[in-house]
């Protein structure tokens, strides 16, 4: 009863183009669906690496393109704490990477991690988010106490490509009390632009041995 008065008073809208959502849908309307599944990414090089550093896999839900519905539905998410267009995706994320056995393939999932300043001003992680519903699908554990990252590091998103690079350097590390031989680790993060954040993240891991890592991200830019 109380819920449905709130969504009286507060009717649900559509995290993309802002019209009311039908009782079936949630956070995402079925047109706006429709229209970022033209970004859908059938395959990746399996062989793909974030500079010298070679992983097992990597796969992207989406083509991140400018001025789309989708960079719409992602800022949200960052900015203006949609927690649920996080989970919606991710479990999209999820039931694709069941499609290509991926939960045969990893132990755990480690979203990548937020500063715990930016943690503080935005109130969750949306890496973590989506790995949540990604977690509905792909039945393994989220691990967020073994990467850490450094609190000095500013936005990214008015760096160019050689400027993340240098600003992500030696930012993430590994918790010493935590050991990772032998697990097979599925990286996730939110979006991939120049591949420099995931690169750090590599090198935080690259002290652990005997362990497959496959990296997977909601969202990647389309490279020429």
């Amino acid at each position: 009863m109380l819920s449905d008065f709130i969504s009286l008073i507060f009717p649900a809208k559509c995290s993309g183009c802002q019209s009311l959502l039908i009782q079936s849908e949630k956070a995402i309307c079925t047109s706006c669906f429709i229209e970022i599944n033209e970004y859908a990414i059938k395959n990746y090089d399996p062989k793909f690496s974030f500079g010298r550093k070679k992983i097992d896999g990597f796969f992207s839900l989406y083509f991140l393109i400018k001025n789309s519905i989708l960079q719409k539905i992602i800022h949200n998410i960052k900015f203006k704490n949609d927690r649920l267009s996080a989970h919606v995706l991710g479990v999209e994320l999820g039931k694709r990477l069941k499609e290509l056995n991926y939960n045969d393939k990893i132990d755990c999932i480690v979203p990548v991690p937020i500063s715990k300043k930016k943690l503080r001003s935005r109130t969750f992680n949306q890496s973590e988010e989506i790995a949540k519903g990604l977690k509905t699908v792909v039945n393994v554990p989220i691990v967020t106490n073994w990467l850490k990252r450094k609190n000095g590091i500013k936005s990214q998103t008015l760096s160019n490509r050689f400027q993340r690079s240098i600003n992500v350097q030696e930012e993430y590390y590994l918790n010493k009390k935590k050991t990772l031989k032998n697990k097979r680790l599925l990286i996730l993060d939110d979006v991939v632009t120049t591949g420099a954040t995931l690169q750090s993240c590599l090198e935080a891991l690259d002290s652990n041995k005997n362990k497959s890592i496959y990296v997977v991200a909601l969202a990647a830019t389309k490279k020429d």
